[in-house]
């Protein structure tokens, strides 16, 4: 199998801590017939990706051996050369072992000593191998739309019978050895049961899922970070894109709550919080901003990310979060004062309106001149009691004038660099145009980055919730 991406990283001590492994190294003897003389690389995964722990040469008959006098991290491990991915195995808390692959067909030819670890992670593949031939024919019929409706009823009961024997095999490994790597793997992809008196109460059963999401997963134990799947990565996915609610205050509860679990490995720790970062630095859904302002206040600014992130990252981080602070919904949105095309001074503040739409745009926008019809098509036609305050932000008053002109424009319009407040992207985040926000009669902010389109929907629903 070719990787057609491979990292080639070597970690010198210290780049990446582990706790709590001792300092009897690790010898891993493995024979290869494929490969005698050539140059090979002991490879690990971290969050799916692969990377270079180790390298040595094989000899003519194809034997050679990783040694250290450290420890390696538990995880999923592999062989490879010439670019070319030979083989997984484990390394588990034993980590003196043989590997002796006779021939090309390495799951079923493989010959292991002196790790049960690995006769476990190769017993797997075996049974897997042996259960998805044993299940090939009944997903023909199941795949195949002629096929009649007796038979197919047939095929999914021998599927099911499959499946029943694959989860057996899975609960066995788990219950009999949840130490192994195999076993702690297994568990963690294992769903979560919610039990059978609560299930059918949508209340109970949705709090028990919650919190009993990552029962299956020790968020403390480094080992999910070195799986050949990014296991971490999806879960929190999952957990924080499908279960929690999507909103600021639900979500910054629910990372603390995770965050505390994790707290206990530094690796864990950093992973976490670094892909919350990710997650909430450019949301999708409005509003999300808040969580990214959190995780930089509670997490990088008071220091408990300080092994690990560097000063300029803290910097850029804060800075970041002072931008959007000023501009969080909820948040009373800064008066805007600035001259319009006749030179006057408008202020944002003296519109009266029970709702306000702050439009930023710039008259070379492509987008803009797509987005800038549709608002004026609503202000024009909505029954809210809605004003416009509209900031160009480009310099040019003829520019700005034509653009008036040009689209018709008949709601307040000024020009952003002509302040008397100072720089508006201070203000607001508002560093790509088109950028709306919408105030209320008290100039809170209530919505932000919303198209055009949207906001008769918006102030819809708005207004219905408010009523409830």
């Amino acid at each position: 199998m070719q990787l057609k991406y491979f990292l080639l990283i070597f970690f010198l001590a210290g780049t990446i801590s582990f706790n709590g492994y001792s300092q009897k190294g690790y010898k891993i003897d493995i024979i290869v017939n494929d490969i005698p003389d050539k140059e090979v690389f002991l490879g690990y995964y971290y969050d799916g990706k692969t990377y270079a722990k180790d390298t040595t040469k094989s000899d003519a008959s194809g034997h050679l051996t990783f040694e250290g006098v450290e420890k390696l991290p538990e995880g999923v491990y592999f062989l490879m050369a010439d670019k070319q991915k030979f083989f997984d195995f484990v390394v588990g808390d034993d980590q003196s072992f043989s590997l002796k692959a006779p021939d090309s067909e390495y799951i079923k030819s493989m010959e292991i000593e002196s790790s049960h670890e690995n006769e476990l992670f190769y017993d797997n593949m075996r049974f897997n191998f042996e259960q998805n031939e044993k299940a090939k024919p009944y997903l023909s019929v199941l795949q195949d739309s002629t096929s009649e409706k007796s038979n197919r009823d047939a095929a999914e009961a021998e599927f099911d019978k499959i499946n029943q024997e694959v989860m057996a095999f899975q609960d066995s490994v788990i219950n009999n050895f949840p130490n192994s790597v195999l076993g702690r793997m297994m568990a963690a992809n294992k769903p979560v049961q919610v039990p059978d008196n609560i299930k059918d109460d949508r209340e109970l059963g949705y709090a028990y899922y919650k919190s009993h999401f990552f029962d299956n997963m020790d968020l403390s134990d480094p080992i999910y970070l070195r799986l050949s799947q990014p296991v971490v990565k999806e879960k929190l996915d999952v957990y924080f894109d499908k279960v929690v609610s999507q909103h600021p205050d639900s979500l910054i509860k629910e990372i603390d709550r995770v965050a505390q679990m994790a707290s206990s490995n530094e690796d864990m720790y950093r992973f976490v919080i670094w892909n919350m970062v990710l997650k909430y630095q450019n949301p999708k859904i409005m509003g999300l901003d808040k969580v990214f302002v959190h995780l930089n206040d509670e997490y990088f600014q008071t220091g408990k990310m300080d092994y690990w992130a560097s000063a300029s990252l803290k910097k850029n981080l804060g800075d970041y979060s002072d931008k959007l602070r000023k501009s969080l919904i909820g948040m009373k949105g800064a008066n805007l004062i600035m001259q319009d095309v006749n030179l006057n001074k408008r202020e944002l503040y003296n519109l009266n309106n029970k709702y306000t739409v702050i439009y930023f745009f710039d008259p070379d926008c492509g987008h803009c001149k797509k987005e800038t019809p549709v608002l004026v098509d609503f202000f024009n036609t909505t029954q809210f009691d809605v004003g416009v305050f509209a900031v160009s932000t480009d310099t040019s008053l003829t520019k700005m004038s034509d653009y008036i002109k040009e689209m018709k424009i008949n709601f307040v319009t000024v020009n952003g660099p002509r302040t008397y407040v100072g720089n508006y992207q201070d203000l607001y985040d508002a560093y790509s145009t088109p950028t709306i926000y919408i105030l209320d009669e008290n100039k809170k902010i209530i919505a932000k980055k919303l198209p055009a389109a949207r906001i008769e929907e918006f102030l819809e629903n708005y207004e219905k919730a408010q009523n409830q």
